[in-house]
């Protein structure tokens, strides 16, 4: 779990001085809350009280009712689904019988609530805590990306951004590649994109 990327964006959000946070994805992810390091690192990111906002971008690997939803929405609307507690509880099997997990979903989780947002043409996810609903809209709205079919919070299009420009992938698969080629000379081959041998 310490390793896993949900937990170490927690982490950092806890540690830096910022006190209004976009995260790239759900707050409380599924992942987390299966696991009791992954509980205790939300419920230590919930009770710092800084005003966290986790943007879904993508919504298609949703659930079918949620994307009708979102087909139905107009240009700025908002359609609540439910809060974040509720929904892990219809996912989560046994939950019930993890007195940890009931402690967090009622006591955290349940302080969350998760929605779609249409700013402009395309759809996306967002999770925010309930008592902060208006400010969470508010901030969606006026940080949009001007983008059509793109309409993400800016702030969050520009780290995307940003890291896509220092991260390649190209040069991290070939880099790979060339230690497997030192560490196992044989299978190397059986493992490379075979593109990469024209």
């Amino acid at each position: 779990c310490i390793r896993d990327r949900e937990y170490r964006e927690r982490v950092a959000a806890i540690e830096t001085n910022e006190q209004i946070i976009y995260l790239d994805g759900p707050i409380i992810t599924q992942n987390l809350v299966t696991q009791a390091q992954g509980r205790q690192i939300m419920r230590d990111l919930h009770n710092t009280g800084k005003f966290c906002i986790g943007v879904i971008k993508d919504i298609r690997q949703s659930q079918q009712t949620l994307r009708w939803f979102s087909r139905a929405l107009q240009q700025n609307e908002v359609f609540l689904i439910d809060t974040v507690g509720s929904l892990l509880r219809t996912r989560l099997q046994d939950w019930g019988s993890n007195h940890d997990m009931v402690s967090f979903l009622n006591d955290v989780a349940d302080q969350y609530v998760r929605g779609i947002y249409k700013p402009g043409r395309k759809v996306f996810g967002f999770e925010c805590p309930l008592n902060q609903l208006p400010r969470a809209i508010a901030m969606l709205f006026q940080d949009c990306n001007g983008v059509a079919g793109h309409e993400i919070p800016y702030i969050l299009d520009k780290v995307d951004c940003d890291i896509r420009g220092k991260f390649r992938p190209d040069e991290a698969e070939q880099y790979l590649y060339g230690k497997l080629a030192e560490q196992y000379p044989g299978q190397t081959l059986d493992e490379m994109n075979e593109r990469l041998m024209r």
